[in-house]
């Protein structure tokens, strides 16, 4: 008895990560035909029982951060879909078949980080463009890989903040 619910676990373990496999390929390919609700669907049917899958993490944030995709387009969530799939890369010594399904969607460390920054760039445009102490602040607060990048906003942000204080006549507006 013991021994058939053992293989009826085992083969219901085997059977999830095959389904897993199935849904991200499905994913990945709703994704590169730009059929974004697919697409989002199936990379939340993985995320649903298992919340950290890199694959998942990292092509949810992929369509986020597709400007194509005008319903979903979230520079937020794609930048915290990718921090996540960043933050739980395998190690070399992770899984094979984890590692084969990501070496398969060309996902690597690099590839997280690079998109990262792409979506940076793309929080940064958003703050330049409302060009607010606020909207600065909310950048700085949650966006930093690219140092360079967050010193140029923080600059922007003091800039403006200098200038209302000055205009206003008072120190507390640069305070903001």
């Amino acid at each position: 008895m013991k021994k058939n619910k053992f293989y009826l676990l085992l083969i219901c373990l085997l059977t999830i990560k095959i389904a897993f496999a199935g849904d991200i390929d499905k994913g990945f390919k709703y994704l590169a035909e730009q059929n974004y609700s697919k697409a989002k669907l199936s990379f939340e049917k993985v995320l649903f029982e298992k919340p950290n899958h890199v694959a998942a993490n990292f092509g949810l944030s992929k369509l986020y951060a597709s400007k194509d995709n005008s319903q979903d387009f979230n520079i937020e969530m794609a930048f915290d879909k990718a921090v996540i799939a960043k933050n739980n890369f395998p190690s070399t010594a992770a899984n094979p078949k984890e590692q084969k399904l990501l070496i398969e969607f060309q996902i690597s460390e690099n590839s997280i980080l690079d998109h990262i920054l792409m979506i940076e760039g793309l929080a940064a445009e958003k703050a330049k463009t409302a060009n607010t102490i606020e909207a600065y602040n909310t950048y700085l607060a949650k966006y930093a890989y690219d140092k360079k990048l967050f010193d140029l906003m923080k600059a922007n942000r003091n800039e403006l903040a200098y200038n209302k204080a000055k205009n206003e006549g008072s120190h507390t507006a640069y305070k903001e």
